[in-house]
């Protein structure tokens, strides 16, 4: 994506100076280099590499300039590597350049694994599709692209475009009165040199997938390339001598239907399908993908072949990023925790962003439906599950730790208890809803610490630092999920979400921490 598949690619968009990528500069910021031979931050030099009189970037994907977005996101992760490289190089000043650009290129790619595989996917594939349990290398996973996922399974998503892109300011507003449309963005470099990438990446996370039907805009079908690009993928499938749907489905085991009834309940598609290849048996596996609905019991056919590609290029990788010993701990725990929101944060002037930017904040999974909004954000630090800590334990516990918990003794003067829940991203219900009542806490070396039964064995507050922390038994929940916190005391409501991640090592001592006398006038100072 960022650095090319081929090392004439990768040499010709490097600096050769610390480890950076090349850019040129602009009034928004570092954007992608022209593709020119002449100097690449001169832009009144750009003159080659044209499509309709419109000069492309350059970028390690040759798909970089088919769209605004497309260009957005490329410009977002080599900006990223040049934030990482200029840190190497200050914490390593004996390094090489290429000793640089390969640790920040390393990092970028893992970090875009992190995000793919705890963000995108989830909420992609929903909460009915979800990957397995990541268990480790698996040497007889073969991790190659499947037919079946490159010519059909992964174009489903052109479904999903919807025929306006918002342009937001930085005050979330549109900055015209009218959205752009798709087929404006299409192969349009030089909005993103007039305007930047900012806003687009504002309004991206705004914009609402469309739902992944049969239903294409016309952005796609009639201005893309000047050709029909449902048609190209159709015609892709024949070219590499895909079977048909219902064939497909006998060869992965799922069953065949009998009729386009079973495949889809809408009776307008079921009639055109009809119409168009008469026979169950002859519809295009990228046709059925589109027709197949979630109401016949099944797991789409589709998204069972996206999460089975992206499983085995996870578990058929030996250097996957969460067991390369070339990361150290911090490296591994950062990359744990790396959310897309992040690194649009670090590397532009947009900020505010929901926590989960796969979904629009109107839309965001799973948040609790409080009458009131959250009025402080926490920071959660550690989001960690443990699997069976001791040999007398049958149990696993979720670790909560994080801070910015800033109420004070007014809050504590409108209750009498503390409310913990916590949501995941793929239930709908609270993982956790508890009430702890005040006198069920005492004091303890400047913290006020409260430990009972499960769910919730310990909740720990430090005043002085703002800090907490939570330790439920026999949580119902997975790593990669992202879970959300809320606290509340009174009036106040604190939030914060995080990856959860796996503990190894836990020790004994961390959950029996000595005895102290109950005192509940030692609550809050």
């Amino acid at each position: 994506m960022v650095y090319g598949p081929n090392i004439v690619l990768d040499d010709s968009l490097r600096t050769f100076e610390g480890g950076r990528l090349r850019v040129i500069t602009s009034e928004f910021g570092d954007l992608l280099p022209i593709t020119d031979n002449n100097d690449i931050n001169d832009v009144n030099q750009i003159d080659a590499n044209e499509i309709n009189d419109v000069n492309l970037f350059a970028g390690g994907d040759d798909k970089v300039n088919e769209s605004i977005v497309s260009v957005a996101l490329h410009t977002l992760f080599v900006r990223e590597h040049n934030r990482l490289a200029s840190i190497i190089e200050a914490n390593n000043p004996t390094w090489s350049d290429d000793q640089i650009f390969q640790k920040a290129r390393k990092l970028v790619g893992a970090e875009i694994q992190a995000i793919t595989y705890n963000e995108f996917l989830p909420a992609y594939l929903g909460p009915d599709s979800q990957l397995k349990k990541y268990t480790g290398y698996k040497s007889n996973v073969n991790p190659a692209i499947s037919n079946e996922f490159a010519a059909a399974a992964s174009k489903i998503y052109i479904s999903g475009i919807s025929p306006e892109l918002k342009i937001l300011d930085a005050n979330m507003d549109p900055t015209t009165d009218n959205n752009l449309p798709y087929e404006d963005a299409l192969f349009n470099s030089q909005f993103v040199l007039d305007n930047g990438i900012d806003s687009i990446l504002r309004g991206l996370t705004v914009n609402q997938q469309q739902k992944i039907d049969v239903y294409i805009i016309d952005a796609v079908r009639n201005h893309y390339d000047d050709s029909d690009l449902a048609a190209q993928i159709i015609q892709r499938g024949r070219d590499h001598g895909l079977p048909s749907y219902n064939a497909m489905r006998r060869f992965l085991n799922v069953g065949e239907f009998n009729d386009v009834n079973s495949l889809t309940t809408d009776p307008n598609v079921q009639a055109n399908l009809i119409d168009t290849y008469g026979d169950i048996n002859d519809i295009d596996p990228w046709v059925g993908f589109l027709a197949e609905d979630a109401n016949t019991g099944n797991e789409k056919l589709s998204l069972k072949i996206i999460r089975e590609q992206f499983e085995k290029i996870r578990d058929g990788d030996r250097l996957w990023y969460t067991i390369d010993p070339n990361f150290t701990d911090e490296e591994t725990e950062f990359l744990e925790s790396v959310t897309l929101k992040e690194i649009i944060e670090l590397n532009t002037d947009v900020n505010n962003l929901q926590e989960n930017i796969f979904y629009t904040a109107a839309a965001e999974p799973n948040e609790p439906n409080e009458p009131n909004a959250p009025n402080d954000r926490l920071t959660i630090s550690l989001a960690k599950l443990i699997d069976n800590p001791f040999w007398f334990m049958d149990s696993s516990f979720l670790f909560i730790a994080g801070g910015s918990t800033d109420f004070n003794s007014t809050n504590v003067n409108e209750a009498d208890a503390v409310l913990v829940r916590m949501f995941t991203d793929t239930n709908s219900s609270p993982l956790l809803d508890e009430s702890i009542p005040f006198d069920e806490f005492f004091g303890q070396n400047g913290s006020i610490i409260f430990r009972g039964p499960a769910p919730v064995v310990s909740l720990r507050f430090t005043p002085s630092r703002k800090t907490f922390s939570i330790l439920v038994m026999d949580p119902n929940i997975n790593t990669s999920q992202r879970i959300t916190v809320d606290i509340g005391i009174g009036s106040y409501l604190g939030r914060g979400s995080a990856r959860v991640t796996t503990m190894e090592g836990f020790r004994r001592a961390f959950f029996l921490s000595g005895n102290a006398s109950r005192n509940q006038s030692c609550f809050f100072p």
